[in-house]
């Protein structure tokens, strides 16, 4: 699939509608955008919803992905 599947606006909109989610996001001082991010937001006691975990293409096979999640589960706990 070509172009965005999902849109600044549509993303600035879940975020402000569901004040427990966070987007964790991965950047570089030298690099003008985003290397990865994560969805995160708790649903119940011990419980998380973790979703559209996304890697620069640049940058798959390096690792970040797991860096990505290991900093998911550090904030969930």
């Amino acid at each position: 699939m070509k172009g965005n599947r999902t849109t600044v606006a549509q993303l600035l909109n879940e975020l402000s509608s569901r004040e427990r989610a966070s987007l964790l996001v991965w950047r570089r001082p030298s690099f003008d955008g985003l290397f990865g991010c994560v969805w995160l937001e708790p649903e119940d006691y011990g419980v998380w919803f973790l979703s559209s975990l996304t890697v620069d293409p640049r940058e798959q096979n390096a690792g970040l992905g797991r860096k990505l999640l290991t900093a998911s589960e550090a904030r969930a706990q």
